[in-house]
């Protein structure tokens, strides 16, 4: 019976996992969907004193977690999206090192490369250095990314990391 419990809540904290772009929502609903059944297994078993310690446990990381989270180093991150002009073929080293003195970098196997017969599209997350003191605004980046030879069109957005 603890098996079908787990299997069917574990589907329901799936379906509030939604992704739009390059964000990931309702992680921490999901945990706590099935830490909460889990609760109810060790209560519904005689296991009282588990039951109490999870509670509390999930208690404290709830109220405690975002506090931490905050404290924690974080960097920017930008979604962006690059459609060079017809006939344009970007080159990669020369894109990272423009993206480097506005303070940023492409994130590790984020860059996606798209062509069909009359553009070429580059989808990438790009995320601010450490080293640098103060990383370009978004409305600096579009200027900047503007700006680079061939881009024909730019899309960029926060992305939450």
């Amino acid at each position: 019976m603890v098996q079908g419990i787990v299997t069917g809540v574990g589907f329901l904290g799936a379906g509030v996992i939604m992704k739009e772009g390059l964000n990931i929502s309702g992680l921490t609903t999901a945990v706590s969907i099935w830490a909460s059944s889990a609760i109810g297994v060790m209560v519904g078993i005689g296991f009282y004193a588990a039951g109490i310690l999870l509670t509390l446990l999930l208690m404290s990381l709830m109220m405690w977690g975002p506090k931490l989270e905050m404290r924690l180093p974080s960097r920017r991150a930008m979604g962006v999206n690059l459609i060079f002009l017809d006939g344009v073929e970007p080159q990669e080293a020369e894109l990272k090192s423009t993206l480097r003195q506005w303070g940023y970098m492409v994130a590790e196997g984020s860059l996606n490369i798209s062509a069909n017969e009359r553009h070429v599209v580059w989808n990438f997350v790009m995320v601010a250095l450490m080293s640098h003191p103060q990383p370009s605004s978004l409305f600096e980046l579009s200027r900047h990314l503007r700006k680079i030879p061939g881009v024909a069109q730019l899309q960029i957005s926060h992305a939450r990391n």
